[in-house]
């Protein structure tokens, strides 16, 4: 699921009232229903192949119409159910009753983070990979403002598949089990790109 939301960059309100029948993965199209939009605007999602595969994942553990189902199976996933996940595996100590198993996997050096940071980080990548702003606005399903708001109506639909599938390379790249991903790779402002090597642990 973080994966997931990392990849597509979507709310993770929108993300939990997702169905199945939202998803045409031969057509790697996600569509968000108005009634699920923040917004009130129906949001299509390109799927990269890396969203793809994460949502592979997902399916193995499908028990109804959604992509996440609550406990019981009767509906979607808690609203706050991924949010509370997260932050267990990122305590150092387990509370009374939470999993013990994944305590502290997903603390960062730099605090403790939310779903929403994971919006806010799809969106400075994508800036780094050379994605132009307006580009990652309409990624994240934002409305546009001002004089945008009443004289662009382009939704950037290709450009914004693009976006996706460069920014699901950079993911299978960094979570890739190989020594590539100790080369960060910097982009530059005219898209080319250079590296360093990463310090070794």
């Amino acid at each position: 699921a973080v994966r997931f939301l990392l990849a597509t960059g979507v709310r993770v309100g929108e993300f939990n009232l997702a169905r199945w029948e939202h998803i045409d993965a031969p057509g790697a199209l996600w569509i968000i229903p108005k009634e699920h939009s923040k917004n009130g605007r129906e949001h299509r999602v390109h799927l990269s192949a890396f969203a793809l595969r994460e949502l592979g994942t997902l399916g193995l553990y499908r028990e109804n119409d959604w992509l996440l189902s609550s406990r019981t199976g009767e509906g979607p996933i808690d609203d706050k159910a991924i949010a509370k996940a997260m932050r267990d595996r990122q305590r150092e100590e387990p509370l009374a009753g939470r999993t013990t198993k994944a305590a502290g996997t997903l603390r960062l050096s730099g605090g403790d983070w939310t779903p929403h940071d994971l919006r806010r980080t799809f969106a400075t990548r994508l800036g780094d990979l050379g994605v132009a702003p307006h580009v990652v606005e309409r990624c994240l399903n934002h409305t546009m403002q001002g004089v945008m708001a009443v004289y662009n109506r382009n939704d950037y639909w290709n450009e914004r598949r693009e976006a996706l599938d460069l920014w699901g390379a950079e993911l299978e790249r960094l979570f890739a089990p190989t020594s590539d991903n100790l080369l960060e790779s910097i982009p530059t402002l005219k898209g080319r790109r250079r590296t360093r090597r990463a310090k070794r642990p």
